[in-house]
């Protein structure tokens, strides 16, 4: 059967206002007009579409799966449309990909991925309408990065790389840049039995000691280093923890403390919190790619990704 796009429009108009008159107004049409079609596009189908009972509307099952596939037919329509025109007028549309990895413990770090998804939009903006960006994303978790670095870096599948490292590598064939440094501090809240207001790193050994530590489980495997860091010889009792709003509840509390990044505590606005920095411990957000890629876009983004990020 042929159906005219344009008795799609009119359903769909109907569909998204469940309101005949007000769809006609939109479509600049006569109700009764408007009326007409949609019975002709009912009898074409064979189905019902919508139910009327008085001036309500509401569409049934077939309405609801033509509402979709309807939607999705005209968008590849007039997507097909503009690059008809765009051929045309001689601005042939170019396709450019961007893969990216990043490391599976950084999709919990709220500002890295509002950052990446508002630079990846920068770019968009940036070369439309010349230029069509296809992004995707890779995701590994990466237990010990240092020593699996070598064999993320060295897929010839991705073009851009993130990475939560504690230290930076040394590579010659990488452009890199650190999207954020950071390092970490204790914190504890006054409800917290053991808490003075003189409290410093000095004291963290014993404070550690005598609490349970309560960690975000993107954080869990730089406890060792960080705990080395205070003192090698305490072993407290560790709580992992999904979400770090429950993290943050349970130092509020007085229950115990936590180790977060300093990024975090600088920003914490709960009362009666309190952050100690803990000396030499770092954190680095990096984000790289080949020396030898042709690719325009890479550059592009790292640079809007390094601008979002100094904005925090």
């Amino acid at each position: 059967m042929d159906i005219n796009l344009r008795l799609l429009r009119y359903f769909l108009a109907v569909a998204s206002s469940l309101n005949f008159s007000r769809a006609a107004d939109t479509l600049h049409i006569a109700q009764s007009t408007l009326s007409q079609q949609i019975q002709q596009l009912e009898e074409t189908y064979g189905v019902r579409l919508f139910e009327r009972a008085g001036r309500s509307v509401t569409l049934t099952p077939a309405g609801l799966a033509l509402q979709e596939s309807a939607s999705q037919l005209l968008n590849e329509h007039d997507r097909m449309c503009s690059q008809l025109q765009s051929v045309a007028q001689g601005k042939v549309q170019e396709v450019r990909h961007l893969r990216i990895f990043f490391d599976s413990h950084m999709v919990r770090d709220a500002d890295m991925v509002q950052d990446v998804v508002g630079a990846i939009h920068d770019v968009r903006e940036q070369v439309s309408p010349y230029i069509s960006l296809s992004v995707h994303l890779q995701s590994q978790h990466m237990d010990d990065p240092i020593s699996e670095l070598p064999d993320v870096l060295g897929s010839n599948q991705v073009d851009f790389w993130l990475l939560g490292l504690e230290a930076l590598p040394q590579r010659s064939d990488l452009v890199m840049e650190v999207i954020y440094s950071d390092s970490y501090a204790v914190a504890i809240s006054e409800a917290h039995p053991r808490y003075r207001p003189d409290l410093t790193a000095a004291d963290l050994p014993e404070l550690i000691s005598h609490s349970t530590l309560f960690l975000l489980q993107n954080r869990s495997r730089y406890i060792s280093t960080i705990l080395n860091s205070i003192s090698e010889t305490i072993s407290p009792p560790l709580r992992f923890e999904p979400s770090g709003d429950v993290v943050s509840l349970y130092v509020a509390l007085g229950i115990g403390v936590s180790i977060v990044p300093w990024r975090i505590s600088s920003s914490a606005d709960t009362p009666g919190m309190h952050f100690i920095p803990l000396p030499d411990t770092h954190f680095y957000t990096l984000a790289a790619y080949s020396q030898e890629s042709s690719n325009p876009l890479l550059p592009m983004l790292m640079e809007r990704l390094k601008c979002r990020s100094e904005m925090h």
